[in-house]
C-alpha cells in the first residue's frame, strides 16, 4: 500500500531477474542498509521514506550485477481524529415546542453517514441536522461514521444533549374590590389574585377598557364613577404560559349619589311664662328610615333618641337646636 496511514505497517517484496539459485538482497531506507537476506520486509514508514533493494545475482556471467531497484517513496498521511459535538437550539423548551440539533463535524471526509438517536433509538435521516418535538428528559445523540482518509475514533458517538421540557400553564387573574356600592366621592381598593403569575409578574389596571397610567401594582386604589369597570392585565413571568397576557373579569362598581341631610325645628311658643313647658319638633330631609335626634340647649345635650320631638321648661333667651345623625345612605353631613 502506497500512500499509507502513519502507524501502519506495509510489507515489501522484490521480484528478482535472473536471480540464480542463491541470491542476496539488501534493502535500504534512506540509504541505511535495514533487513536481512530476504525477498521481503515489513516496515512502518515515515512520511518520504525512500526505499530501494539490491539483488547480487548468483548466475553464471551476470550482467548490470549486483542490480538495484528503482526507489519507492513513501506517502504517510497522518491519521484524522473524527470528532462530532452536537448543538441544540435550546436544551430547555416548554412543551410542543420543535428543538433543531445541529453537527459540528471534524475529519467527517467527504461522505459521512450521520445516524440520529434520540433515547438510544435510531430516528431521522442521514442529515447533519435534526429537528423534532422532544419531550421531557428525552437524550439526544448522533453517531457519525468518517470516510476520511486514516480516520481513527471511527464511528464518533456525539456528547448527550438531555431535554427539559416544561409543560404548558394557564394563567389567570381575578380582581376583588373593597366595595361594589360606593358614596359618591368614596375610594375603592381592587387587589388583582394572579394564577401562575411567576416569580415577577406584571400588572395593568383598565377602566372602562382605558390604561390607567402608573397603576402597575396588584392593588390599586381608586375613586369609581357610577358603573365604572375595572379590569386587571396579568404578564406571567412563567417560562411557559399559553395565555399569556391574560386580562380579568370586569369588576363593576356602581356609585350611589350623596345625599344632602337637613333638619328645621319649631316650637308650639318661643315667648312664655316663666315655668310653662315648651314642645318643640324637627323636620329632617334625608333622615332615613331611623335617625338620631340629639336635642342640645345653650350647648348642654338634654336629650338624645330616635324621637323627632322634645319638650322642657325654657329659661330666658335659652338657644334650642336639634343635631341629626341620618341612617340615610350617602347622607351628608353628620350631623345635620
Amino acid at each position: 500500500a502506497n500512500p499509507v496511514c502513519q502507524g501502519a505497517s506495509v510489507t515489501l517484496k522484490a521480484k528478482g531477474v535472473n536471480p540464480g539459485s542463491n541470491p542476496q538482497y539488501e534493502w535500504q531506507k534512506n540509504g541505511q542498509i535495514i533487513g536481512g537476506n530476504s525477498t521481503q520486509i515489513t516496515i512502518e514508514p515515515s512520511n518520504n521514506d525512500t526505499i530501494v533493494c539490491t539483488l547480487i545475482s548468483s548466475v553464471n556471467c551476470p550482467v548490470n550485477n549486483p542490480a538495484v531497484s528503482e526507489p519507492l517513496v513513501f506517502r504517510v498521511t497522518p491519521p484524522a481524529a473524527v470528532n462530532v459535538v452536537v448543538i441544540a437550539s435550546a436544551t430547555t423548551v416548554c412543551s410542543g415546542t420543535r428543538v433543531t440539533y445541529n453537527t459540528l463535524l471534524s475529519n467527517g471526509g467527504t461522505n459521512p453517514v450521520y445516524q440520529w438517536r434520540v433515547n438510544g433509538q435510531t430516528t431521522g435521516g442521514n442529515q447533519p441536522v435534526f429537528s423534532y418535538y422532544p419531550g421531557s428528559n428525552d437524550s439526544v445523540t448522533c453517531r457519525v461514521i468518517s470516510n476520511q482518509v486514516c480516520a481513527t475514533g471511527n464511528p464518533a458517538n456525539s456528547n448527550t444533549i438531555r431535554m427539559t421540557v416544561n409543560p404548558l400553564l394557564t394563567a389567570g387573574v381575578t380582581v376583588y374590590a373593597s366595595d361594589s356600592l360606593v358614596c359618591d366621592g368614596s375610594s375603592v381598593t381592587f387587589n388583582a389574585i394572579a394564577v401562575n403569575g411567576g416569580s415577577n409578574p406584571r400588572y395593568q389596571w383598565f377602566l372602562n377598557g382605558v390604561n390607567i397610567p402608573g397603576a402597575t401594582n396588584a392593588q390599586y386604589t381608586g375613586v369609581p364613577q357610577n358603573e365604572s369597570r375595572y379590569t386587571c392585565q396579568l404578564t406571567s413571568s412563567e417560562p411557559c404560559v399559553s395565555n399569556n397576557p391574560v386580562i380579568s373579569l370586569p369588576k363593576v362598581v356602581n356609585v350611589d349619589p350623596l345625599r344632602p341631610v337637613s333638619v328645621a325645628i319649631s316650637a308650639d311658643f318661643t315667648e312664655v311664662c316663666s315655668g310653662t313647658s315648651v314642645s318643640l319638633s324637627a323636620a329632617v330631609i334625608n333622615g332615613g328610615t331611623s335617625p338620631l335626634y340629639v336635642w342640645k340647649v345653650n350647648g348642654q345635650i338634654l336629650k338624645s333618641s330616635v324621637e323627632s320631638w322634645f319638650s322642657y321648661t325654657p329659661g330666658n333667651n335659652d338657644a334650642v337646636w336639634c343635631e341629626v345623625f341620618s341612617n340615610a345612605r350617602c347622607s351628608v353631613p353628620k350631623p345635620a
